[in-house]
C-alpha cells in the first residue's frame, strides 16, 4: 500500500510539474504575467518535489543495498567459520558401533530385512548429511550475524585498508550520449524560448485609424464601494501603457441593463492584434482589491463620427 501511495503521489507530481509549465508559455502568450509567475512558481515548486523524491529513493536503495552486501558477507564469513569449526562425523552406520554384546540388530538381520534397511538408512544418512548440515550452519550463522561485531571494526577509519588510503581512484568518464541528450534538450528550450520572446517582443503594429472595437468585460466585485465603472476605469489606467498612444478610451458603458458586472469598452482607433492581445491580457491579469475581470469578448464597432 505504501509502494502504490508513493507512486500515485509521484504520477500526481509529475501532472502538476507538466501543467504547471506549459500553463508557464500559455499565460506569457496571453501576456498574463502575474499568472505566469504563479505557474512558474508551481512549475519550480512541484520540480524540486520531483528531484528531491527521485535523490532521496536512490539514496534509500544505496543503503538497502549496501547493508544486504553487508549482511552476506557477515553470514557468509560465520558459515565459512563454522564449516571450518565443524567436527568430525562418523563415517556410516555409526549407530551399530559400540557394544559389541548388544543385539540391537540381530533380530532384523536374521529376519532378512537387515539388508534393505541398512542401505535405506545409509541413503537417508547421506541424503541428510548432504542437505541439512550445510542449511542448518547458514541458518545459524544468519542468527549470529544479529549479534556479531562489525567485520571492518567500530572506527570508520578502518574500513579502509592501508593500501587504499593511498590510492587514487581512477577517472571516470562520462558517457557522451547523455552528454549528447542533455545537450540537445537545453538548445530546445533555449529554442522555444527565443521563439517565444520574439513573439512577444516584436514589432507593434500601428492602430488602425479606421476601425474601433469594443472589448466586452465582466466585472466582479466583493465588499466594495466602488461600483463596477470605476473598476474598468482602474483597469484601463492601469493597462494604458500596452497599447499605442494614439488609441483612445472612446466609451465605457453597460452592455446588458439587467446585469450590472457586463460592460462594454471601446477603443479607437482600433490597435493591433499583438496590442489587442496584449491589454487583453493585461486586464484579466492585473489586480484590483477585492474584485476581478475577464474578458469575455472582442468585437468590431463602427469608429466615431
Amino acid at each position: 500500500m505504501g509502494h502504490l501511495l508513493h507512486r500515485l503521489g509521484r504520477l500526481l507530481v509529475a501532472i502538476v510539474l507538466v501543467a504547471a509549465g506549459s500553463y508557464v508559455f500559455i499565460y506569457l502568450a496571453r501576456w498574463e504575467w502575474n499568472r505566469a509567475l504563479m505557474a512558474g512558481f508551481f512549475f519550480l515548486a512541484a520540480e524540486a518535489a520531483l528531484i528531491a523524491d527521485v535523490v532521496l529513493g536512490r539514496i534509500r536503495e544505496l543503503d538497502r543495498e549496501v547493508a544486504r552486501n553487508r549482511d552476506a558477507e557477515q553470514v557468509a564469513a560465520l558459515a565459512a567459520r563454522l564449516r571450518a569449526t565443524r567436527p568430525d562425523t562418523p563415517g556410516p552406520f555409526a549407530w551399530m558401533s559400540g557394544d559389541p554384546d548388544r543385539l540391537n540388530v540381530l533380530l532384523p538381520i536374521l529376519i532378512g530385512a537387515g539388508v534393505i534397511l541398512s542401505a535405506l538408512s545409509f541413503l537417508v544418512e547421506q541424503v541428510s548429511r548432504v542437505t541439512a548440515e550445510p542449511v542448518a550452519e547458514h541458518e545459524l550463522a544468519r542468527g549470529l550475524a544479529t549479534m556479531a561485531l562489525p567485520a571492518a571494526g567500530l572506527s570508520p577509519t578502518r574500513r579502509l585498508g592501508s593500501a587504499d588510503l593511498g590510492a587514487t581512484l581512477p577517472e571516470s568518464t562520462p558517457p557522451r550520449g547523455r552528454w549528447l541528450v542533455l545537450g540537445g534538450l537545453a538548445a530546445g528550450i533555449a529554442a522555444l524560448v527565443l521563439v517565444l520572446a520574439q513573439s512577444l517582443l516584436g514589432v507593434t503594429a500601428p492602430a488602425d485609424e479606421g476601425r474601433a472595437i469594443r472589448l466586452d468585460l465582466v466585472v466582479q466585485r466583493r465588499d466594495l464601494a466602488q461600483d463596477e465603472v470605476d473598476v474598468a476605469l482602474a483597469l484601463w489606467a492601469a493597462c494604458r501603457t500596452r497599447v499605442p498612444q494614439e488609441v483612445e478610451l472612446v466609451s465605457l458603458a453597460r452592455t446588458d441593463a439587467a446585469d450590472p458586472a457586463r460592460l462594454g469598452m471601446v477603443l479607437a482607433p482600433a490597435p493591433g492584434r499583438t496590442d489587442t492581445t496584449e491589454i487583453i491580457g493585461c486586464i484579466e491579469d492585473a489586480t484590483v482589491e477585492r474584485s476581478w475581470t475577464s474578458v469575455v469578448g472582442v468585437t468590431e464597432v463602427p469608429p466615431p463620427g
